[in-house]
């Protein structure tokens, strides 16, 4: 039977809560579940730890979700999703000192439209895009194997130092790609006959990075819903490397948070306000993105 505790948590500007849940307490079959929210259902990042793997600790998801923090609407905050999610990384830290390493399956989608799972968009690669790094690497360090260092150069680009031959090296390089030449119009037209309403815009642009970029200035709201149909076999046919089954985040590496503190629950409040289950209900200002991970998507 599971054992749930909770506590309210409270970091940068933000509060919530996390619920603990809890099944094999002392033994070698010990596994746990952190749901962070606000209860009832509502809980915008959950992450499980297994026994049998007592220094690591899986990321299972995130949600950008405008109930779940206790005060106001998290898009009422200033990157608040990612508030959240280094305020829950503080928590986990605590709770699980002896947890070295934080997996997770970087294959993070946006949701374009309230209420609605058809339109998509791969966050990874729209990052990566925009910034040369993922959304888990730029915000919280995330990594893969063979990583030596990261640094931004005078120009805020971002410069990876990495072992030869190695997961990071291989993803590293291959986002060179993006910023040599673009393949000819004519080796595309077959395989993305999307692209024919753009041709225009495509051959204008020299590199492929500069071709999406030209598209999300010109297709304004409509981005998110025509360029996430292809982006992410796009970026497989320039041979992108994301590898995102292979990120991790080094506990060494979790940032502390201004205003940090977790106050345990009682009893009675953690199951009036947090037994409510473990999965997300998604509802979202109409506009709003929604982050989700979403491993089988493939555009």
């Amino acid at each position: 039977m599971a054992t749930i505790t909770g506590y309210t948590v409270s970091g940068f500007d933000l509060r919530l809560y996390c619920k603990v849940t809890e099944m094999g307490i002392n033994t070698l079959d010990y596994k746990c579940i952190l749901s962070f929210g606000t209860g009832m259902k509502r809980f915008c990042l959950t992450a499980m730890y297994d026994k049998q793997k007592p220094t690591e600790l899986y990321i299972d998801r995130v949600e950008n979700n405008d109930l779940c923090v206790v005060d106001g609407k998290l898009s009422n905050y200033d990157k608040g999703t990612v508030k959240l999610v280094k305020t829950a990384l503080c928590v986990i830290k605590e709770l699980f000192p002896e947890v070295t390493t934080l997996t997770l399956h970087d294959a993070s989608q946006i949701y374009c439209e309230e209420e609605s799972k058809l339109f998509k968009l791969g966050m990874s690669y729209d990052y990566i895009i925009k910034y040369n790094e993922t959304w888990y690497q730029k915000n919280f360090h995330a990594i893969l194997p063979g990583f030596i260092s990261k640094h931004y150069d005078a120009n805020r680009e971002v410069q990876i130092t990495a072992e030869p031959d190695t997961i990071m090296d291989i993803y590293s390089k291959s986002l060179h790609v993006l910023d040599a030449p673009r393949m000819d119009y004519s080796l595309l037209s077959n395989r993305f006959t999307q692209f024919d309403e753009y041709k225009e815009v495509y051959e204008s642009s020299t590199t492929p990075r500069e071709f999406i970029n030209k598209l999300r200035r010109t297709l304004g709201d409509k981005y998110c819903f025509v360029v996430g149909k292809w982006l992410n076999q796009y970026m497989a046919l320039l041979q992108i490397k994301l590898s995102p089954e292979h990120w991790y985040i080094l506990s060494s590496m979790i940032e502390s948070v201004p205003h940090f503190k977790m106050d345990k629950m009682n009893k009675p409040n953690t199951m009036s306000v947090l037994e409510g289950g473990n999965k997300t209900r998604r509802r979202t200002k109409r506009g709003r993105f929604t982050i989700i991970a979403d491993s089988a998507f493939t555009g």
